[in-house]
């Protein structure tokens, strides 16, 4: 819809609603092309009339012929009094002018972005076209790119680039854009430096933290060179890290003070040694002590590092102060608890049984820090005991297959990555580590509901997967819950799934981004697809450590944040199939679970009566 319309129908909202007989209009909307059938049941499931023409407004925006089209049907219907007023309505030529170039400069802005001239190259009015409007949809802008206006926009933006029909024995016309070409990541040299900088800055620091969870200070100790290398590309295997022995020795040296370079010969052979450097095993941390305090290392690795440490695989009752703190302190870090806390529960000898039996009074007693703190580590005892009980259970014995269960059982442990938070270089899994989480169902609208998915076949990977996405993202955005799906997470339980064990999934990271962008555009009503990409977020592809493995795997993460100004009253109605037969579907979470289930007749009537009320609940 042009300018104009979208502005004459938005000083009239009022009035049409009180004015505008949508019963008597819609079959002739839908039989002179204004709407489609799905737009048509869309419309027609909302509850109140109101509603019904509050929706069609949304959709008749985004049609190209929409306003055009809306007077006509109201011509042949014989609602001259809305169409007289309609055309009656007097708009600012001013706004419509600042209005279209704001909209040039945006679009002049991104073909810049993506594209340079350069003779002899070409590019087709599609392609470009499909370009700009996928960015216009990530960004939420309402703007139509309508051929004409991307045209113009292209013609004035590169002076030497010709719209033109392109020679081809197909029966249809192809235009293209002659001497455009794409641009590469080498077409901008001092984006690319500045790109360098940024990650050679970056791999400086994952060999720094990789290095604090292999080594540590210690008088008297040495290290080979060749030790320190070999260790921090076993750390860092799979990660495209660019190591050279040079940069390696001074990391080192920065990383600890303390420590001396050297090259000593011995047996004959000239060895390069770090002295005072020790590999920091479990019985050698007591030595090397003093790094923690000296440099609070725990306060500058990320939780996902911390969590590399395996968990003890014994009953929280028998941890003693240092293995109830080892566990605590990746906790504590997500949380944002202090971890000054863990000093004062070693002053006090607080040990894995003494905190199983805590009580928020009792920390009142040891600690000065605000209830939410404290309510958050009863949550965290709690959510342990809650995992201590899903490995019993997945660990209890079996007559029929001892063998069975003693090679598959899971001791190691796992924290999913908080909701909506950054996913790193240094993020990764344990193959085969048990994750648990409380929330699988709608509880309070603000705590993510999560699902756990493992993915066997290979075939047709991006296409399952983005379908199923679209059914989970559909049905938090219907619920008004925040919600995270995870694939390649094996669902130990049917009933709840609590529990899951990380498998990690084999996948093209590329293919897989421009697959979830194509099914939103897809599944997703046209009226709506803005807010669907404004609720679904990136995918996060998190590493699963495990040996031996090729190619690499990886848990792929989806978080869906359904802000309440953003669904607003709206029922998301997904495609369920691709195909043009295919009926709009309303999903939401089956009771008590995290799964989409498909809405019969009579749920989405209810749905449609309550779904205004569900954000304020």
């Amino acid at each position: 819809m042009d300018k104009r319309g979208k502005l004459v129908l938005r000083k009239n909202e009022t009035y049409l609603r009180e004015n505008l007989d949508l019963q008597q209009i819609l079959p002739c909307l839908y039989q002179e092309g204004v709407i489609s059938d799905d737009d048509r049941e869309r419309i027609e499931r909302e509850d109140t009339t109101r509603d019904r023409i509050t929706k069609f407004l949304r959709i008749i925006k985004r049609k190209s012929n929409g306003y055009d089209g809306f007077l006509e049907v109201l011509d042949i219907e014989g609602l001259q009094p809305v169409k007289t007023k309609l055309d009656a309505t007097a708009i600012d030529e001013d706004t419509i002018q600042k209005e279209w170039e704001s909209d040039y400069e945006y679009v002049k802005e991104q073909l810049l972005r993506l594209y340079r001239e350069s003779e002899g190259g070409h590019v087709t009015c599609a392609e470009l076209e499909q370009d700009i409007q996928q960015i216009i949809d990530l960004e939420g802008r309402d703007l139509r790119t309508e051929e004409n206006f991307l045209v113009r926009s292209v013609e004035s933006t590169f002076s030497n680039v010709k719209y033109e029909e392109s020679c081809s024995s197909k029966s249809e016309p192809t235009y293209i854009y002659r001497n455009i070409i794409r641009r590469s990541m080498e077409d901008d040299q001092e984006k690319d430096e500045e790109v360098g900088k940024t990650d050679q800055k970056s791999d400086v620091d994952v060999i720094r933290n990789a290095l604090l969870l292999m080594f540590c200070e210690c008088s008297g100790k040495e290290v080979p060179l060749t030790a320190v290398e070999s260790g921090v590309k076993d750390c860092l295997a799979g990660k495209e890290i660019n190591l050279q022995i040079s940069s390696l020795r001074s990391i080192v040296q920065e990383t600890f003070p303390t420590i001396e370079y050297t090259a000593e010969k011995r047996e004959g052979k000239e060895i390069s040694l770090f002295k005072n450097l020790s590999k920091a095993k479990d019985d050698e941390r007591g030595a090397c002590g003093t790094q923690k305090d000296t440099r609070e290392i725990t306060k500058e690795k990320t939780s996902q590092e911390l969590m590399a440490h395996p968990i003890p695989s014994k009953p929280l009752d028998s941890f003693s102060e240092d293995d109830l703190c080892r566990i605590l302190e990746p906790k504590f870090l997500q949380s944002g608890i202090t971890l000054d806390v863990l000093e004062m529960f070693k002053i006090h000898e607080i040990n894995g049984h003494v905190f199983k039996h805590f009580e928020i009074a009792d920390l009142s007693n040891i600690v000065d820090m605000p209830y939410g703190k404290k309510k958050a580590i009863m949550i965290i005892k709690d959510e342990l005991i809650k995992e201590e009980d899903a490995v019993q259970n997945i660990e209890k014995p079996s007559a029929c297959t001892p063998e069975h269960n003693e090679d598959t059982r899971i001791t190691v442990k796992e924290t999913l990555r908080r909701f909506n938070t950054p996913s790193n270089v240094t993020s990764s899994y344990r193959k085969s580590a048990l994750v648990s989480t409380d929330h699988t169902r709608i509880h309070d609208l603000i705590h993510p509901v999560h699902l756990f998915v493992e993915y066997d076949d290979d075939s047709h990977k991006e296409t399952w997967i983005t379908k199923k996405i679209v059914q989970f993202a559909s049905a938090c955005m219907n619920d008004r819950t925040n919600g995270t799906i995870h694939f390649g997470i094996r669902a130990l339980t049917d009933d709840s799934q609590w529990n899951g064990e990380i498998v990690g999934i084999s996948i093209d990271r590329e293919k897989c981004n421009t697959a979830i962008k194509q099914c939103i555009r897809y599944y997703f009503f046209e009226d709506q697809i803005e807010i669907a990409w404004k609720c679904i977020r990136p995918p996060h592809f998190i590493r699963v450590v495990e040996s031996d493995k090729n190619p690499p795997c990886c848990v792929v993460e989806i978080d869906v944040e359904p802000h309440a100004a953003l669904t607003d009253d709206e029922a998301f109605f997904v495609r369920e199939e691709r195909t043009t037969c295919s009926k709009p579907t309303l999903l939401r979470f089956k009771e008590g679970t995290a799964t989409p289930e498909k809405q019969n007749d009579e749920q989405i009537r209810k749905y449609m009566k309550i779904k205004s009320r569900l954000q304020k609940h």
